[in-house]
């Protein structure tokens, strides 16, 4: 997974390594102490979800995601956590912050 951090957007993007999955539930939580919430889900074949917040992430916060795949038997289990934190400070931001990758 690669997360790419913009100042009202956080775009998560994956490689789909499995063939029987009916989507992916993305997860969110806020700082290392946060649990875990389902932030969205999207269709098999998708590999890419965006965060999206209407009045921009905080600052120097960081961001845990993860994903699992989904059917009708149930879930998969857990992709590995990764994680983003925001820049302390006001101004615009760009995917020169990234974290992970494929």
């Amino acid at each position: 997974m690669v997360i790419k951090l913009y100042s009202t957007q956080i775009d998560l993007l994956w490689q789909d390594n499995s063939s029987n999955e009916d989507g992916f539930r993305i997860e969110r939580k806020t700082g290392a102490a946060g649990s875990y919430m389902e932030i969205g889900t999207v269709i098999t074949g998708t590999t890419v979800y965006s965060d999206i917040s209407q009045t921009g992430f905080a600052y120097n916060t960081t961001y845990y995601y993860r994903l699992r795949g989904f059917n009708s038997v149930g879930n998969s289990v857990y992709s590995n956590a990764l994680s983003i934190t925001t820049p302390i400070g006001t101004g615009n931001w760009s995917d020169d912050f990234t974290a992970g990758n494929y």
